[in-house]
């Protein structure tokens, strides 16, 4: 049997066949990259200069443990994003993505994937914030980071600028 990384790439192949046949076009294929952690299962970095110098990247823990899910949805996902980028449509999940998946792929529109992330997930770190309305606000390393730069964020319940007055994390 063929390892996860053979199986990807045989499928990042035959959607690249489909491709081409849909589009009469010879369409090159990008670099694979297994490097891709956390939650994210997959992703495709466009290089704006060279279409070859594009990279798909994939979670290698999560297609291990969704192997047929992750080739049927996650693989051609990631090869519609590709194919926008070749075709010079607006990058996203809109109507050129979802017809792309559709008419070449003949596959789901998904737009997230529901693997289980718990041995790929990052250990986030969350600071809890208090909002003068009484909610409990959680915030990600990210955000915290970012009102410390300056960036405001209000409180979903009262539209309160959430204060920089850290309670504790968890």
């Amino acid at each position: 049997m063929n390892t996860v990384k053979e199986q990807i790439e045989e499928k990042v192949l035959e959607c690249i066949i489909k491709a081409e046949s849909f589009l009469t076009k010879k369409i090159d294929i990008p670099t694979i990259d297994y490097s891709l952690k956390g939650r994210c299962a997959g992703q495709f970095q466009w290089n704006k200069y060279d279409a070859t110098k594009s990279t798909l990247r994939y979670n290698l823990v999560l297609a291990s443990e969704n192997i047929e899910t992750f080739l049927c949805e996650t693989v051609p996902h990631e090869i519609a994003h590709y194919i926008q980028y070749i075709l010079g449509a607006k990058p996203g999940h809109k109507t050129s993505w979802k017809n792309i998946m559709r008419m070449v792929f003949n596959t789901t529109t998904k737009r997230t994937h529901d693997y289980s992330i718990a041995n790929s997930a990052r250990n986030t770190v969350w600071y809890i914030y208090n909002c003068s309305c009484g909610c409990a606000i959680r915030i990600s390393k990210t955000l915290f980071n970012k009102m410390k730069n300056g960036t405001f964020y209000q409180c979903a319940g009262c539209k309160n600028r959430i204060q920089i007055e850290f309670v504790h994390s968890v």
